[in-house]
């Protein structure tokens, strides 16, 4: 009797597991279509000085100025979540032009993933809030395709809701 709990305790762990990877799975595939569509959206906006400032900004991190020195920055780029996710990237394919499209592409399609997260939780609260301001709109999909100029403020706040309301989740159980 008892070797039979233990089995079912393993059976019952496993499959959790299972469910928790598939799940992992498909949101991972959800993330490589949304990314990939929005690339070719991102495609349709012309490149902007913005953007090419980002992309010289993170060839020049990228070759030893990390902190910048001598440059006269805009006020557009973030050097934490814009900027440094770009010399991340120019790390691993050169700092490419098509990089200012698969750029927002992720960043967008890390929006709709962490919306969408959160909008699917028990705790319904943020609702609203995300349904006002963070659903994807032509004007907001037009904003963050054309640069991810303060997209990484969005998604790092995205987060801290997600931390929040699972830290809330928990505590009322």
């Amino acid at each position: 009797m008892k070797q039979k709990t233990i089995e079912n305790k393993h059976s019952s762990i496993f499959n959790l597991n299972s469910q928790k990877m598939k799940k992992s799975v498909m949101y991972g595939i959800l993330f490589i279509i949304l990314t990939a569509m929005y690339y070719y959206f991102s495609r349709f906006f012309g490149l902007n000085s913005d953007r090419a400032s980002i992309l010289l900004e993170a060839k020049d991190i990228l070759n030893g100025n990390v902190f910048l020195d001598g440059w006269y920055l805009s006020t557009v780029p973030f050097y934490f979540t814009e900027t440094l996710p770009l010399a991340f990237l120019s790390l691993l394919f050169g700092a490419k032009s098509f990089l200012l499209h698969l750029m927002p592409a992720l960043y967008y399609s890390f929006i709709i993933l962490l919306s969408f997260g959160l909008m699917r939780k028990k705790n319904k609260s943020c609702i609203p809030f995300i349904g006002l301001l963070l659903i994807p709109s032509p004007f907001f999909a037009s904003i963050s395709l054309t640069a991810p100029i303060h997209v990484g403020a969005i998604i790092i706040s995205l987060v801290i809701i997600r931390l929040c309301v699972s830290e809330i989740s928990k505590t009322k159980k």
